[in-house]
């Protein structure tokens, strides 16, 4: 949406090769394992991709970068997880897995306030990539940001170096 401005800025797994596509920052953000309190994947102190098959899914359809990283370690611990749900709205799956349904995997900055409230636990996921991933905040090269966007990158840069 950023490349063909139809958003003026974006945020995204990792960083982007793309010639067109400025990252004003990135930050450490590995994508974890998010479950209810009372979940059984919850009392567990990580988890690997073979530990996900055991459990009821809801992850991100193909496309996603989330879902593309998650595919690479999968093919890397020779495991193949079949979401039970599979959504593209972020909120869905913080709500299914706070309703304890099935865990979920993204980044921590994607749950701060059910962290804080504690409807929801993180669990780090065992892979050297996935423990290796950013979070980027990116705008097209070539336009010129004034006024209100400007200042909302600005806003959002500092906020996302204060979350990592």
């Amino acid at each position: 949406m950023v490349l063909d401005d139809e958003a003026h800025i974006g945020m995204i797994l990792h960083t982007t090769s793309e010639p067109k596509i400025r990252t004003r920052t990135a930050v450490a953000q590995p994508l974890m394992v998010l479950a209810a309190p009372d979940h059984p994947a919850a009392a567990m102190e990580a988890l690997t991709i073979a530990d996900l098959q055991a459990f009821e899914l809801c992850l991100p359809p193909q496309g996603f970068r989330i879902r593309g990283t998650l595919d690479d370690a999968q093919k890397r611990a020779h495991v193949w997880l079949e979401p039970r749900l599979v959504t593209n709205s972020i909120q869905m799956m913080r709500e299914i897995a706070k309703a304890g349904r099935a865990l979920t995997v993204l980044p921590r900055i994607s749950v701060l306030a059910e962290l804080q409230e504690g409807s929801l636990v993180a669990r780090p996921l065992r892979d050297d990539a996935i423990e290796h991933s950013t979070v980027s905040l990116i705008h097209r090269l070539s336009r010129q940001l004034e006024g209100a966007p400007a200042r909302l990158l600005a806003i959002l840069e500092a906020k996302l170096k204060s979350w990592s």
